[in-house]
């Protein structure tokens, strides 16, 4: 894994263990438009640390070797939120937060960890 990457891979385990901080330090986060805003933002993050065309996505050889990351999951979810201005699905953000960022830490650390 090159310094790249591994940039990349901090950035995005930064964004996504707040993105999982925040939605269990706040209680029906998803009701409140700021905290649904802020969390949104830090999973788009996840996504734009790791798979945007425009500030370098994870290489290729990084992703062959952690095959079992979402990296296609990562990159849609930030394209939608990036680009669906106001129109956030709630309910499938909140899923996304509950059932699949607490998976994305542990992979990223491992990642990170064997990098």
């Amino acid at each position: 894994m090159d310094d790249r990457d591994r940039l990349r891979l901090d950035r995005a385990l930064e964004a996504a263990r707040k993105a999982r901080d925040w939605s269990d330090q706040l209680p029906r986060w998803w009701e409140n438009e700021i905290h649904t805003a802020a969390i949104a933002k830090m999973v788009e993050e996840v996504g734009d640390a790791l798979m945007s065309t425009s500030q370098g996505r994870v290489s290729d050889q990084t992703q062959a070797a952690f095959p079992r990351f979402p990296w296609d999951f990562v990159g849609r979810i930030r394209v939608v939120l990036a680009h669906q201005y106001g129109q956030v699905d709630v309910a499938a953000l909140r899923r996304t937060v509950e059932r699949d960022v607490p998976r994305w830490v542990t992979e990223l650390e491992n990642m990170v960890r064997s990098g």
